[in-house]
């Protein structure tokens, strides 16, 4: 597996986060903005569907086979905190790819946005230090 592919997926992931982040403010503008705010969410779950689907295929399956113990116990750890993750925003996607959801409650939104946010963040983060750098 091509971890600099993998790297350049968290890259991209990271600009579209590091937008929807930018545009949490002003606060007064979230409800006009909630289809544009919709737009993100799905250009995310794209870019997650695509690097999950790298990992899970490709990444994953090599280093449960790895002859490193260490490699395999640090493989299965990351496989079951992902699941929660993906759990989480997969219902924070299919409540917030409405903006009528979005419009109706910015307060909420402002929230779970900046808690998935940091999620997917810390997660890319470790992924980067603690697992990629197993692979060098």
């Amino acid at each position: 597996m091509d971890i600099n592919y993998l790297r350049r997926q968290h890259k991209e992931v990271n600009e579209v986060l590091a937008d929807l982040k930018n545009r949490l403010e002003p606060y007064d503008k979230i409800p006009e903005n909630a289809f544009a705010l919709t737009m993100l969410i799905a250009n995310i779950a794209g870019k997650l569907k695509i690097h999950l689907s790298s990992e899970d295929k490709y990444l994953y399956p090599g280093l449960l086979k790895n002859p490193d113990p260490k490699v395999q116990d640090t493989a299965q750890m990351f496989i079951e905190e992902m699941g929660d993750l993906a759990e989480s925003f997969d219902i924070y996607k299919s409540k917030y790819m409405n903006a009528k959801n979005i419009r109706n409650s910015p307060e909420d939104f402002v929230s779970e946005t900046k808690t998935i946010i940091k999620a997917i963040l810390k997660r890319i983060e470790k992924e980067e230090s603690e697992l990629y750098t197993m692979l060098q």
